[in-house]
């Protein structure tokens, strides 16, 4: 809970910037390298805090936006695709907000995490001529 609060307080800064001292960078680096912590159970942590929060509004508008996560700039990164150029690599998050019609953010309520495939990308028809299911929005089905 710390280290999460610790870096809460600087979401843009490096993890050493934002940790502030070596035994928290330690605690940092042992967190995310821990092949125990399944990042689907820390994120769906977060959507059952934001599922209890929908009880007690009456009316929920469910934002999606889809965002690029651009790492070309560290190479040794595996697991990434080609974002909109082929020589940018990284992810593509698709994420659902809750928020009121007054614009108060309840959380997240789904979040899927993906990287584009090369072959895809780079055929003539892309993205583009995947037939959709029948009757279902773009993201419905993941989001």
């Amino acid at each position: 809970m710390e280290l999460a609060h610790v870096l809460a307080q600087h979401p843009t800064a490096a993890l050493p910037e934002a940790c502030g001292d070596g035994a928290m960078l330690k605690a940092a680096y042992r967190f995310f390298s821990n092949d125990d912590i399944d990042p689907q159970d820390v994120l769906s942590s977060h959507i059952e805090s934001t599922y209890s929060r929908l009880d007690k509004v009456p009316f929920v508008l469910a934002v999606q936006d889809t965002t690029e996560v651009d790492w070309t700039g560290h190479p040794a990164t595996t697991g990434l695709g080609p974002l909109g150029h082929t020589a940018c690599q990284g992810l593509h998050v698709h994420s659902t907000l809750a928020f009121t019609p007054e614009r108060v953010p309840l959380g997240l309520l789904a979040q899927h995490v993906w990287a584009r495939d090369p072959m895809t990308l780079a055929s003539a028809s892309g993205a583009s001529s995947c037939p959709l299911p029948e009757g279902k929005p773009a993201m419905a089905h993941q989001s």
